[in-house]
């Protein structure tokens, strides 16, 4: 085995290890506290009554089928999990169909829907999967500074500073690309923004601001 391939190997193991077991505890820990059982069987709610428990349990199960490549089981269940909770608390059974619906343009209903949905949903939760896809996303990045002999720190390093910036610019900068884009309507937000330039400039950001000494040793 190369050593390149083995400290990719390790790296995977480290993101396993570190990155995920400890949001996915928090998630769980935050469904016990709600007293939330997203995992059963769904029901049918009224539009403009909050969701409740039965609402969770169908965003948990179509959440869990519609997000983007590169989310691992865990990293996936974090999100999911988190988004089930966060969405009784803040949304209507109305607002979250709508915006789970196709992406509408000029509809004043499914604009606020939207807003209150990334902003009080999607950013939040994605913190912690940002973090995890960052490292990952660092580690695949074939053009690293020549410079750098200590790639899972370096790579923790930057997909702490991506998710940062998630948790500090990016509800503006979601809802700014998705309300942007022309094409691939059927796409949700979390979808586009994973593939976005702004995502992509998180770990970017993350990658510059990390090339520092302390990197620059085998550790």
């Amino acid at each position: 085995m190369k050593f390149s391939n083995l400290i990719f190997v390790l790296a995977v193991f480290f993101v396993s290890a570190a990155l995920l077991v400890t949001p996915l505890g928090q998630a769980q820990a935050q469904v016990k506290a709600s007293g939330l059982d997203i995992r059963g069987a769904v029901g049918d709610n009224a539009p403009d009554e909050m969701v409740d428990a039965a609402g969770a349990k169908r965003f948990y199960q179509n959440c869990s089928g519609h997000l983007p490549i590169g989310f691992t089981p865990s990293t996936r269940d974090d999100f999911c999990t988190c988004a089930s909770v966060s969405v009784t608390q803040i949304m209507t059974n109305g607002e979250l169909a709508a915006v789970l619906d196709v992406r509408k343009k000029a509809d004043r209903y499914y604009d606020m829907s939207l807003i209150k949905y990334v902003e009080g949903v999607v950013s939040p939760c994605l913190e912690n999967p940002v973090r995890t896809l960052g490292y990952i996303t660092c580690l695949e990045e074939r053009a690293h500074d020549h410079r750098i002999r200590s790639f899972p720190a370096y790579c923790s390093c930057a997909a702490d500073i991506a998710s940062r910036m998630m948790r500090d610019r990016g509800s503006r900068d979601m809802i700014a690309h998705f309300t942007g884009m022309e094409r691939n309507t059927e796409l949700r937000p979390v979808e586009s923004f994973i593939t976005s330039p702004a995502y992509r400039n998180y770990v970017k950001t993350g990658m510059h601001a990390c090339v520092q000494p302390v990197y620059m040793e085998w550790r």
